[in-house]
């Protein structure tokens, strides 16, 4: 016969347990909230939210604050170093051309890993070879007059894509992309043609410099950039599996969700397998000599952290 435990009292002890009150507590059903705010779930940002409402494609969260802020004391170091020179198409810019100043290093990499991960078929394209990656440092009063990125050496057919990274950026510093504002924040990236698109700034005001991190690509006139799941069907499935876990205090019945991630590579047309977790439990508490079993990583870089949702009974 089974029955629950007193309410807020654990089967090994006399006195309240906090871990008792969430075993005696059963979910009846699964709570309605958006696919990207699962509580627990911190979702790569590959799958953040993606906007488009001009000639650009606006990636939301593409790094962390710890990031932006491992980026922003680089970008100032090498301000500080003189390795920033004047931009001579306007005062108070800086710029470094980082893969001809030997200033890429794995992080960097990894960044734009990340950018060709979030734009379908954008995986294996050439780097742009004439501005490739940049740091940019504008100092208040600066600006970035209006222009397109033209090069005499492009080929006829071949456009410049360029993707930037926000890491920090007065509200006056927002890009002006076909006379439109950008309503890009700090962390987030912005892309577009830098070839084909007239873009600009206003003059930056306020106590700090802009400063944001460039990278580019060379893409065929024909190139859309737009994000995976525009592509493809990408969604969170959750499905209920039951586990029975022998204890030393009787038989524990664990409801263990588990997410499937649907997804299918543009290019390459591949499906990531299902992500599979156990939920936190007190395992030590509850006499268990297992442990939870390893979560399998999403793609190459990313990994899906689930925990916390399960419902438990217990059982004499």
């Amino acid at each position: 016969m089974s029955s629950l435990p007193e309410q807020g009292r654990c089967v090994c002890h006399s006195t309240p347990c906090s871990h008792a009150l969430s075993l005696s507590r059963r979910r009846t059903s699964w709570p309605k909230r958006p696919k990207w705010q699962f509580r627990g779930v911190v979702v790569p940002s590959s799958l953040q939210r993606q906007e488009a409402s001009g000639p650009w494609l606006l990636l939301r969260g593409i790094i962390s604050e710890e990031e932006r802020l491992n980026l922003l004391e680089s970008a100032v170091r090498q301000k500080r170093q003189g390795l920033l020179l004047p931009n001579p198409a306007g005062p108070h810019r800086f710029f470094r051309r980082l893969d001809a100043t030997d200033g890429v290093d794995s992080f960097l990499e990894e960044l734009t890993q990340r950018l060709e991960d979030a734009v379908a078929g954008l995986t294996g394209r050439q780097l742009d070879p004439t501005l490739g990656r940049v740091c940019s440092y504008i100092e208040p009063g600066g600006f970035i007059h209006e222009h397109r990125d033209r090069y005499h050496a492009q080929t006829d057919g071949i456009a410049h894509l360029r993707a930037n990274i926000v890491v920090q950026m007065e509200p006056s510093g927002r890009p002006i992309i076909a006379g439109k504002s950008v309503p890009v924040n700090q962390r987030d990236a912005w892309i577009f043609f830098a070839s084909r698109e007239l873009h600009s700034t206003e003059a930056i005001c306020g106590p700090q410099p802009r400063i944001v991190y460039g990278f580019g690509w060379s893409v065929p006139e024909s190139f859309t950039p737009r994000t995976p799941e525009r592509c493809e069907d990408k969604r969170l499935r959750l499905q209920r599996k039951t586990v029975h876990v022998v204890t030393k205090t009787g038989s524990l019945e664990i409801y263990i969700y588990i997410y499937r991630l649907l997804a299918v590579e543009a290019r390459d047309d591949k499906r990531i397998s299902s992500i599979a977790f156990v939920p936190f439990l007190p395992w030590p508490v509850l006499g268990l000599q297992t442990q939870p079993v390893p979560m399998k990583p999403f793609g190459n870089r990313h990994w899906v952290t689930l925990h916390k949702h399960f419902t438990a009974r217990t059982s004499r």
